[in-house]
């Protein structure tokens, strides 16, 4: 980030890692948990400070009701988006990936904050499976971006040469 190397590497089984991994589920849209727009992704943070994190999202994959979304999980994920999109375009449920950095409450840097002229968003391995009865989705690749502050769109720091490794999950 801005020339300074980067490290939230989640370790698993490993006690020592400095680093924790949540897989996430976001739904917008509908009013309700049972109706919207679907995102998924991967989120790490610094153990003991999930005020700090960074995610990885794949949004709006999934368009309907929570009753359906875990039966259409890994047809939903068969061709996943690489282009990065804006406010404007998550608001009217364009699927693509966002980016954050999060270095305090209230601090919050994006993707989606402005141009990503130049960016790189690439996919290098994809593997499907089970956790017990819900389906994960395994997405490995690299990145590099700009990443906006929310509050004032001329701060930005860039990203080079980021790469990811997420796990995602249905929405139960």
């Amino acid at each position: 980030m801005n020339g300074t190397a980067f490290d939230y590497t989640f370790k698993l089984n490993d006690f020592t890692s400095q680093t924790t991994y949540t897989a996430i589920t976001s739904i917008s849209g509908g009013g309700t948990i049972t109706s919207g727009s679907f995102s998924y992704g991967g989120m790490f943070s610094p153990i003991g400070n999930f005020n700090k994190f960074i995610y990885v999202s794949f949004d709006n994959m999934y368009n309907g009701n929570d009753e359906d979304e875990t039966e259409h999980f890994h047809e939903t994920m068969t061709t996943l988006p690489t282009n990065y999109i804006t406010f404007a375009q998550d608001d009217a449920f364009v699927k693509g990936v966002d980016i954050g950095y999060t270095i305090s409450e209230g601090l919050t840097y994006t993707s989606m904050g402005g141009s990503q002229t130049g960016s790189t968003f690439t996919i290098t391995s994809v593997a499907e499976g089970m956790d017990g009865p819900y389906p994960i989705k395994t997405v490995t690749g690299t990145f590099s971006c700009k990443l906006y502050n929310q509050d004032n769109a001329a701060d930005v720091i860039n990203v080079t040469n980021g790469t990811y490794k997420i796990v995602m999950t249905d929405n139960h």
